[in-house]
């Protein structure tokens, strides 16, 4: 399948509910050189999100008749990345397993939203930033635009308590 490029990241957080729908939750979020449309930067642009199932989390088999036994409850904490860079789309369990906080079930915001109340703030919107978002904060998210040659600097925190927004279904 041929990935689009840019990349939106709107694609990408797509993948990472997928991995939710199945017992995961965000630990950590980042979207590197992305664009205030919603895209990344081709020749810079990155994306990681870490997922995190917390032993005892009985993510559902789709293929289980309604009224079956329910899955086994996980017995151990498992990791997985969701990670985009010019080299591709990765998507696969991480060997290196851990968490700082409680990891976060559903995001309230997205990347675009956060740009969108930078822009708001200031920041240029033609620039390429970094949006990141860490379980381990407090649920919050980080935008950041550092150029040091042209001596550009813009860094906001934002709380992830956006309203919430019908999405259409995945095509």
């Amino acid at each position: 399948m041929a990935l689009p490029s840019p990349m939106p990241t709107g694609v990408l957080m797509a993948r990472t509910r997928a991995q939710v729908a199945q017992g995961y939750a965000y630990e950590s979020l980042a979207v590197r050189y992305g664009r205030a449309d919603g895209t990344l930067d081709p020749a810079y642009g990155e994306f990681e999100a870490v997922l995190v199932r917390l032993p005892g989390v009985v993510a559902d088999d789709p293929a289980r008749p309604l009224g079956a036994p329910p899955p086994t409850p996980t017995e151990t904490m498992s990791c997985r990345d969701v990670t985009f860079d010019r080299r591709g789309l990765r998507d696969g369990e991480r060997s290196m397993c851990f968490t700082m906080g409680t990891p976060v079930a559903r995001l309230r915001c997205t990347p675009d939203q956060i740009w969108q109340r930078a822009i708001a703030d200031g920041a240029p919107a033609a620039a390429l930033a970094t949006v990141t978002f860490r379980a381990a904060m407090g649920a919050t998210w980080t935008f950041t635009i550092d150029d040091e040659p042209r001596a550009v600097h813009v860094y906001g925190t934002y709380p992830d308590d956006c309203a919430p927004v019908v999405e259409a279904p995945a095509p």
